[in-house]
């Protein structure tokens, strides 16, 4: 418990973790407003199990090809990519990073 009060105490920390909060709490009430309007309009369980299904499958595809794009090796490519063209945007940047 000391480790994880001592994060918290960051103030870095503390703002994303709040954030992370505010914006979980809004998908959840987005999602319940979503599901009432579609009761209210059409009064079809149908339609809310489809509304249900289509909010989840992009979390199901993602979930199941993550692994498989996580293993592509593209990042090396493009942080050198980045890095030099960082490097001609932004004079002495080379010296910071």
């Amino acid at each position: 418990m000391k480790r994880y009060m001592a994060l918290i105490k960051q103030r870095n920390f503390f703002l994303l973790w709040l954030g992370q909060g505010v914006s979980d709490v809004g998908s959840k009430l987005h999602t319940i407003v979503l599901i009432w309007l579609i009761v209210e309009q059409t009064g079809s369980t149908k339609s809310v199990s489809l509304l249900l299904v289509v909010m989840t499958l992009p979390v199901i595809y993602s979930g199941a090809s993550g692994r498989s794009v996580c293993r592509i090796q593209v990042k090396k490519k493009y942080n050198y990519r980045y890095r030099y063209h960082q490097g001609f945007s932004r004079p002495g940047h080379c010296f910071y990073s």
